[in-house]
């Protein structure tokens, strides 16, 4: 019989342990705990470090502006852009959710680093369109198609495809739609108030510059993760993408009305979102990610199943009105 030495059975028995317990560790996402600090992916780094450097308060707008110096804004108009402005409340909402997800699901520091900056801006974008909305009327419902769009943004666990969704989707149609809102509202008769110009259009610039951190950290991270997937997964990957670009048309056409009366028109909101996508994606060059050319076609069918919705949701409005009296 073969006697072996006390000290290489502790040894083995060691080896065996720590094994063992880093399995059960990473099973509960104890691997993130352990992320290299080396920096390894410099452009994001240099993202990390703006984003620290470029840090602002809307309390300092708010201590700026006349408390006697109110908008010119009419009653009908003020109730529809804290409509449209409630729906990018619930957009920075989702985008700060999910950023909290991604910074816990990418395997590098200075990623991970860097989406926990994004997840503190989005706290602070929240925070000024809630003050808007409620300074102008109050917060009002999120849309539905909005809000299928974020649920299923928050319950995808592919990193890609969330990343897709939340960096290059939201975010990039977030920075068309503020771009836009800026141009009107700069020239707008009844915006041109000191009031309106400081907690209205100068924070919305301000949150344009975070938000071009956060489409650039996407099309930073994305080509290199777009390389590991499969023909299965990429099929899965477009699918998703045709569903959300959907979602986000019937967000924006859901608002028409609204856009309309103070003089966005949903059409140029619409094609300004897609050409700006389109340029992204040339940019990238990425053949996973669908272009808003491939939504131009499916427009008539989005449109009366849009049409469709809305007419129902006003029966449902009517019949829940009638009951109320």
């Amino acid at each position: 019989m073969v006697s072996i030495p006390l000290s290489v059975l502790k040894n083995v028995a060691i080896r065996l342990l720590n094994v063992s317990a880093n399995r059960v560790s990473n099973s509960f996402g104890g691997e993130t705990l352990l992320l290299d600090p080396t920096v390894r992916l410099p452009k994001i780094n240099r993202l990390y470090e703006l984003a620290k450097d470029n840090q602002w308060n809307y309390s300092d707008y708010e201590a700026r502006a006349r408390k006697d110096d109110l908008t010119q804004l009419t009653k009908e108009e003020r109730v529809a852009i804290s409509r449209v402005v409630s729906q990018l409340y619930y957009g920075e909402r989702g985008a700060l959710l999910t950023s909290s997800q991604l910074a816990t699901m990418v395997p590098d520091q200075e990623s991970s680093a860097f989406l926990t900056t994004q997840s503190f801006d989005e706290a602070r974008h929240m925070e000024v369109f809630a003050r808007m909305a409620s300074r102008l009327d109050q917060l009002h419902p999120v849309n539905p198609f909005l809000q299928l769009l974020l649920t299923d943004l928050l319950r995808t666990t592919s990193l890609i495809e969330k990343m897709i969704g939340m960096n290059l989707l939201v975010e990039g149609l977030a920075l068309s739609v503020f771009h836009h809102l800026i141009k009107v509202f700069k020239s707008h008769p009844r915006l041109q108030t000191a009031f309106d110009q400081v907690l209205i259009v100068e924070p919305v610039e301000a949150i344009v510059r975070d938000e071009s951190r956060h489409v650039g950290f996407g099309m930073l991270y994305l080509p290199e993760l777009a390389k590991k997937l499969s023909m299965r997964q990429r099929i899965q990957v477009k699918a998703r993408q045709l569903l959300w670009l959907a979602l986000l048309y019937g967000s924006v056409k859901y608002h028409e009305k609204d856009a309309a009366l103070v003089g966005l028109n949903y059409v140029d909101i619409l094609t300004k979102i897609l050409g700006d996508h389109d340029k992204r994606v040339q940019e990238m060059g990425l053949s996973v990610v669908l272009s808003g050319g491939k939504l131009h076609h499916l427009i008539p069918v989005f449109d009366g199943i849009i049409n469709t919705l809305l007419q129902q949701e006003i029966v449902v409005q009517q019949f829940d009105g009638l009951q109320a009296a």
